[in-house]
């Protein structure tokens, strides 16, 4: 389980998550989210709405939550937040549970909707990219240091 640095971003070793698979067994609390050609509109904002969404509805978060963004091209986006337990019938609630191909982009987010492009044109069993930033302006105040962990969704080898 990821510690939070001073600002709240997890403080993570990026060489665990850097071209490497990750098996999660994750639950999550979603709302959407609207996108333009892959990147998110108002995606802080949103994650927070998830969060006070999730706790209303009773469920609890770690002390650290992830806190995802799957990317869409219009539609179909989501913003999502890890809780601890599972809702049962609940439409908001997901598992994320499998083998998940993870690569950390450091740069400016304004630059991720052409990483996102570029994935989905290499690998046609690419059903979804979640954005994954564990930096904020607080503790990379240069764009140019920011990091963000992308998180492949398969349609081979993920649940």
């Amino acid at each position: 389980m990821p510690i939070a640095k001073s600002c709240g971003c997890p403080e993570l070793d990026l060489s665990r998550w850097d071209q490497k698979v990750q098996k999660l067994d994750v639950h999550f609390y979603s709302i959407p989210i609207l996108h333009l050609f892959y990147a998110p509109v108002a995606a802080d904002r949103k994650l927070a709405e998830a969060e006070a969404r999730a706790v209303s509805s009773g469920y609890h978060l770690p002390a650290v939550p992830m806190r995802l963004v799957r990317a869409a091209r219009f539609l179909g986006g989501s913003a999502i937040v890890e809780i601890k337990e599972v809702g049962l019938g609940d439409r908001q609630v997901f598992r994320f549970s499998g083998a998940y191909p993870c690569t950390v982009f450091r740069g400016p987010r304004r630059e991720l909707p052409k990483r996102i492009r570029a994935m989905h044109a290499a690998d046609p069993n690419l059903e979804s990219v979640y954005l994954w930033n564990v930096t904020c302006p607080r503790c990379a105040p240069d764009e140019k240091d920011r990091v963000t962990i992308l998180i492949a969704e398969t349609l081979v080898g993920s649940e």
